[in-house]
């Protein structure tokens, strides 16, 4: 019964049929998930037992795979779902943007033409400046000339003038 026959196997065994180290399988013996007796070398447990915790154990690590797999798509199909919104909000600026361009270079022509009627009236404008000057300084002149002809020599001296004014009293 406690013999190595097809049905049983040792811990090591176990353990690599588990999948796990030699200490896990024994582990396992101590804490009761494995079922096994003991012999004068060790541990034998049913092969069955063995098979039974393994398919058990892949069971719960597929389950586990499968929830982190799913869990991974979930987060992923959220990142794409923002990524969606954030090209779209682009999309939308971009449209946006590219209508205003338009609008601004139909402008352009108009801009020119006001830009060059500009130009020349500044043109003009200091055309008429320096006109202007020159008739302020040929105004000056004339002013300069006229200011001795209006402003003429007063008849009496001013030693007349007061001597005049103080007779009267």
């Amino acid at each position: 019964m406690h013999g190595k026959g097809a049905e049983w196997c040792t811990a090591r065994e176990a353990a690599d049929i588990l999948g796990v180290s030699p200490d896990t399988a024994r582990r396992r013996i101590r804490d009761g998930t494995l079922q096994a007796e003991k012999t004068h070398n060790g541990y034998v447990i049913r092969r069955a037992d063995v098979e039974a915790l393994a398919l058990q154990m892949h069971s719960k690590s597929t389950v586990n795979a499968v929830q982190s797999a799913a869990a991974f798509e979930v987060e992923v199909v959220k990142m794409l779902r923002e990524r969606i919104e954030e090209l779209e909000t682009e999309k939308t600026n971009s449209e946006h943007l590219k209508t205003e361009v338009s609008e601004l270079k139909q402008k352009i022509p108009q801009l020119e033409s006001d830009n060059t009627r500009l130009q020349e009236r500044v043109r003009d404008l200091e055309a008429d400046k320096a006109y202007l000057q020159e008739r302020i300084v040929a105004l000056e002149r004339h002013i300069e000339a006229l200011t001795p002809k209006a402003l003429s020599k007063p008849k009496n001296t001013i030693k007349e003038r007061i001597r005049v004014f103080f007779q009267r009293k």
